[in-house]
This record gives structure tokens, sequence and C-alpha cells, in this order.
């Protein structure tokens, strides 16, 4: 302990030695510190077991900090994959849907709209725009577009339709008017419409409908109000008596003017 004295603690202030302990012979690491302030020289001293002992105690912390740190990144990665899978699949079939629903618009020949309330923005199927002539897109699709592609005499029905449905007073509707195509020329639209979404108050936020077409059903029902009327004027014009029966009743449908005359009934 003098050789110590004398030659390791000379050497500095503070220092580390293995060496056997003098009063059990036990090998021990000693730390020793020369106090200025005071002729002192403080020796503590730790058995290699004791020195072994904490270091495999601090390992054994290391080691299940790193496999709880590993479980966790391994843990992490794994629901990032299946997050990352997920939403793949999810696009996927999100991009199979719209595409099956691109192939049914562009099949069908009638015309589909949708008009949100909330932020006064629309969709127009390629449909709508082909039963008119337009190319898709070709105007934007724009409720104030539908409007003024209304026949003037037709147009405050339509709209009246419309806001009926909006303010709850039917659930859907259907109106008949007539929309000037890109030659210039009007065209009969069957609409129908109900609405997809309301507001608490019962106020339609979203309204979903079809455009039909009707033009030449229209044009057969004026060709045959038009035949009815010319037929109608020769029957009344007639000189003979005219008198139409119902063959499976037998009963009078009809006479004219001259059948009256002769007989005096009507």
């Amino acid at each position: 302990f003098r050789r110590r004295v004398n030659s390791e603690f000379s050497r500095g202030k503070a220092g580390n030695y293995i060496d056997s302990a003098i009063a059990d012979g036990i090998k021990r690491l000693f730390s020793y510190r020369n106090l200025a302030e005071y002729p002192l020289t403080v020796v503590a001293g730790t058995t290699e077991a004791q020195v072994f002992r904490e270091l495999d105690r601090r390992a054994t912390g290391y080691y299940y900090a790193g496999a709880s740190l590993s479980g966790l990144v391994v843990l992490f990665i794994g629901t990032l994959l299946f997050s990352i899978d997920r939403r793949e699949r999810l696009e996927m079939k999100l991009r199979e849907s719209e595409a099956r629903f691109s192939r049914s618009m562009q099949a069908t020949r009638d015309g589909l709209w949708d008009w949100d309330l909330r932020n006064n923005s629309c969709y127009f199927s390629p449909g709508y725009y082909h039963m008119l002539g337009y190319e898709e897109n070709e105007f934007p699709p724009e409720i104030n577009c539908w409007i003024d592609l209304i026949h003037p005499d037709d147009r405050t029905a339509a709209l009246q339709s419309n806001e009926d449905c909006i303010n709850g007073r039917c659930e859907g509707f259907e109106a008949e008017f007539r929309m000037k195509n890109k030659n210039g020329e009007w065209q009969w639209i069957l609409s129908r419409g109900k609405s997809a979404d309301r507001d608490r108050q019962g106020r339609a936020v979203r309204l979903v409908g079809t455009h039909v077409d009707i033009t030449d059903r229209k044009r057969a029902e004026k060709a045959l109000q038009a035949s009815e009327q010319r037929y109608r004027s020769l029957l009344m014009q007639a000189y003979d008596a005219v008198i139409l029966f119902d063959l499976e009743t037998l009963e009078i449908v009809e006479v004219n003017a001259a059948f009256e005359r002769m007989t005096g009934y009507r």
C-alpha cells in the first residue's frame, strides 16, 4: 500500500488500479482520489465478481431493451406493410370500379346527372352530352348551363320540379322539357330525379337523375294527334250519317253531325 502511495497516488489527483486487498487477498479494482484540501487520499475497491455481476446486469437490460425495440420495429414494419398492401388493394378496387362505371356510361345512351347543392357542382355523363350532339365536356357541367339550354316555355316548370324535390315536397320527380342541341334544334327530354342526401332540416343537398331523349315519341304523339284531328274533321263534315260501334260491346262510340241532324239524337 505504501508503494502505491509513493508510486500510483503521487502521479495524479485520481486513478484506478487492480490489486489484491491486504486484508482478504481478494483481487479488486481500486479507485483513488487525492483531496487537495486535506492531506488525504481516498481509496475504494470493488471485487471482480461485483464488477462482472454489474456488467452482466446491464448487459441483460440492454439485451431485453434491444429485443423489445427489435420487436417494436418488426411490428411497425409489419403494420406498415399491411397498411400499404391494404391501401393498394383498395386503390385497385377503386380503379376497377371507376373503369366499370366509365364503360357503363360510355355504353348507355341515356344521360346521367349528379348535382351537389353544397358546393353547387355537377356531373354530366358522356351520354348526357352525346344526346344533344356535343362531345364530352364540350360545355361546363354546371347547373346554369342546363338552365340555359332549356326552352323558355318549359323552364319554369322544369325548375319547379327540382325545387319541389329540394324542399322536401317530394322524394322524386319526372319532368318533360325541350333542350337545344348543338345544331340549334329542340329535343324533348324526359328528366327523372330524386334526392340522394338531405340535411337535418330535410332539405336536399344532393340530387341525382337521368335524361332520356323522347323526341321520337313526341313526334309520334304529335303525328297521331294531327291524324285524329283530320279524321274528326272529315267525320263531322260528311253529309252521310256515320256511326261508330264497339264490336265487342256493340255500344255506340261516336256519331257525326249528319247522324244527329237526321235522327235528332245526340
